[in-house]
């Protein structure tokens, strides 16, 4: 089981993919409870999407806070959606 730790996400690749941009690939340093050691998690594609949605989550951040406020149907047309 791993556990993150802090920020310390690193952006491999940028792609837009939501309507809250998030990264396509990202690595993750996390905390191995198992190993009691460190190790660093490779996501791309939706994990990564995942990741990064629930590491909002830790730092008290909800999907609705991405929402713009002037306009909340708005959606960029560059978004690709999954």
């Amino acid at each position: 089981m791993s556990k993150v730790l802090s920020k310390d996400i690193e952006n491999t690749e940028k792609k837009d993919t939501d309507i809250k941009k998030r990264y396509y690939k990202i690595k993750v340093k996390a905390y191995n409870l198992l190993t009691d050691r460190e190790e660093i998690i490779s996501l791309k594609g939706y994990p990564a999407i995942v990741m990064q949605h629930e590491m909002d989550h830790l730092y008290g951040i909800l999907y609705f806070d991405h929402i713009n406020k002037a306009n909340p149907w708005y959606i960029d047309p560059k978004v690709i959606k999954i």
